[in-house]
């Protein structure tokens, strides 16, 4: 019988530390696939939160769009806008059926043009709050209190469902992107950055 070191076997993890120089990045600089401040990994949950409603406010800005569209398409057959247009179409002259084909055509691109936007908006925020953007809390808060005063007037004006929606995920996000996990979680990321 010789004395022979045993050798480690495949199964048993080797608890050997592995030296820096394994990694090829650096000792300060993580390796590929290892979580960093500003991956999801290391997202706290009012932000998890906070985006997760940024999405929603994308999909209520694209069924908004929708009913929209369809209810603008549907003015064609409107016996209101129908006489309205007869009766300019009486005093400057035209064709009134053409007015109103003219007037949807541009009202449906006006509606989808902002709902394109709008929406790109909403998930253009999620994805700078999720990756710890610089600009991505001051940008979200800037929306968020227009968004407010902007709900606010309108429901002055008249009750409004979307906007007491749109103001409601605003005032939500808001409180989300202040609270003191979300405040560690930019500051480390904004520490990260540094050289």
């Amino acid at each position: 019988m010789t004395d022979q070191p045993s050798r480690p076997s495949s199964e048993q993890p080797d608890d050997d530390p592995v030296p820096e120089t394994a990694n090829p990045y650096g000792p300060s600089t993580p390796a590929p696939g290892s979580p960093t401040p500003g991956s999801v990994q290391a997202l706290p949950q009012p932000l998890l939160t906070a985006v997760r409603l940024m999405y929603a406010g994308a999909v209520v800005q694209v069924v908004v769009g929708v009913v929209m569209f369809i209810f603008i398409s549907r003015l064609r057959d409107s016996e209101a806008v129908q006489r309205a247009y007869s009766e300019y179409a009486d005093q400057v002259g035209g064709d009134a059926q053409a007015l109103i084909d003219g007037a949807v055509t541009s009202w449906r691109i006006g509606v989808a043009v902002v709902t394109v936007a709008l929406t790109a908006l909403w998930l253009l925020m999620a994805w700078a709050t999720r990756t710890a953007k610089r600009w991505a809390r001051p940008t979200a808060t800037g929306l968020g209190v227009l968004a407010l005063i902007g709900s606010i007037y309108t429901v002055l004006g008249q009750f409004n469902v979307v906007a007491i929606v749109t103001g409601l995920l605003a005032a939500a996000i808001l409180y989300l992107l202040y609270r003191p996990d979300s405040t560690a979680y930019f500051a480390t990321a904004a520490d990260a950055r540094r050289p």
